[in-house]
């Protein structure tokens, strides 16, 4: 018998989990943290994501296009690269902000990734 414990993402149980999460990646040094520039809306105060922002594209110039990839030459970019950014909401123009991140080590744990995948752990359909 199987028995799945389920919880909301607010729960304190979860919350718990996720700080002992953190902490011992942080402390083994599988975390670091830096600073990059977002756009910002200074109206709302907010930062926005790719999704909350249009403006021309970087590499043809085609306006109204998505904060994070162009419809019409299918270039890819970082919404901190769009020409004339705008947020699509409000229209409003963001302005460029730094953030502090948090960045996880992913590429040391390709390894035991990629095994732990072809061990036969996971469903079929998953580990594709």
């Amino acid at each position: 018998v199987d028995y799945d414990n389920h919880y909301v993402t607010h729960s304190p149980e979860n919350k718990a989990l996720c700080e002992e999460i953190y902490t011992r990646l942080d402390n083994a040094g599988y975390i670091s943290k830096r600073t990059i520039n977002q756009l910002f809306d200074p109206e709302k105060e907010m930062f926005l994501p790719d999704r909350f922002v249009k403006g021309t594209c970087p590499s043809c110039g085609a306006e109204d296009q998505n904060g994070d990839s162009c419809d019409v030459c299918g270039a890819t970019y970082s919404p901190t690269e769009v020409k004339n950014p705008r947020r699509v909401v409000s229209g409003a123009t963001p302005v460029l902000r730094e953030s502090e991140h948090f960045f996880f080590d992913l590429p040391k744990f390709e390894g035991m990734l990629k095994e732990w995948i072809r061990s036969g752990a996971l469903q079929e359909e998953m580990a594709n």
